[in-house]
């Protein structure tokens, strides 16, 4: 300020300042202004600040968590914890989040964090799936797979994978599954491979219309998928050694 004057701060100062800025405080700052609200929601901006961050050494170790409340129910807490300087100790950042959408009838998780993939991760319990922000705690319910299978199957999740698609500027969540029948239909043969696309911005399942029936099942063991380059991979259930893949353009 200059004589009683208020300077107009160049608008590339702004950014610059706002990129250094944590999650948190950008959220806070979409009230003061109109034009800093539109520059925080853009794509841009979006990913000058998540590649500055990844750059920077803040990093914590995200814990789920299956409490106990009934004798067939189980919640999930997520918690959040950072080393010491030594490496020997963890001490929790913030309070716990409780998911409040992922039960189970098991303390074994099959929610494993999926990502993360540019600052998101997926949690699952093969009924409901979440998109979660660590750095915000903001979380989302997905809406239900609109797909199901006829009278007398049953369509189990065989795994699900997460990431970007950077052709359509688009977070993407598919999900691998098998249709197959109860008695009397459950004929081996009578077995059908589904896949299933999300789309974070349209808030929309597709299914594709041609999947190869004769790829190996999915290997459903910890950490069995990755994702890399645009594209999720998963273990074949396979003596092969074999590697599915799937592009997120697709």
């Amino acid at each position: 300020m200059a004589n009683g004057i208020v300077k107009k701060v160049p608008e590339d100062l702004v950014n610059s300042v706002l990129l250094r800025l944590p999650v948190k405080t950008l959220m806070r700052f979409k009230c003061v202004y109109k034009a800093w609200y539109s520059n925080v929601q853009s794509s841009t901006f979006i990913s000058l600040h998540l590649n500055r961050t990844t750059r920077v050494n803040d990093e914590f170790i995200l814990f789920t968590n299956s409490i106990k409340e009934e004798p067939n129910r189980f919640k999930v807490l997520l918690s959040f914890m950072s080393i010491d300087n030594d490496g020997d100790d963890l001490h929790p950042i913030s309070p716990d989040l409780d998911m409040l959408y992922l039960t189970t009838i098991s303390s074994n998780l099959y929610r494993r964090p999926l990502g993360p993939c540019r600052g998101l991760i997926v949690l699952t319990d093969k009924v409901n799936a979440i998109i979660f922000n660590p750095a915000t705690r903001h979380y989302r319910l997905l809406r239900p797979s609109p797909f199901g299978c006829p009278l007398g199957f049953h369509r189990s999740i065989e795994d699900v994978g997460f990431g970007f698609d950077s052709i359509a500027n688009e977070y993407k969540i598919v999900r691998v599954s098998e249709v197959q029948g109860e008695p009397p239909f459950n004929d081996f043969n009578m077995r059908e491979r589904k896949v299933d696309v999300y789309e974070l911005s349209m808030d929309s399942w597709r299914e594709l219309n041609f999947v190869e029936q004769q790829l190996p099942q999915v290997d459903r063991y910890p950490c069995s998928e990755m994702f890399y380059k645009g594209a999720s991979h998963w273990f074949g259930n396979t003596n092969m050694g074999v590697i599915l893949c799937f592009d997120m353009s697709t």
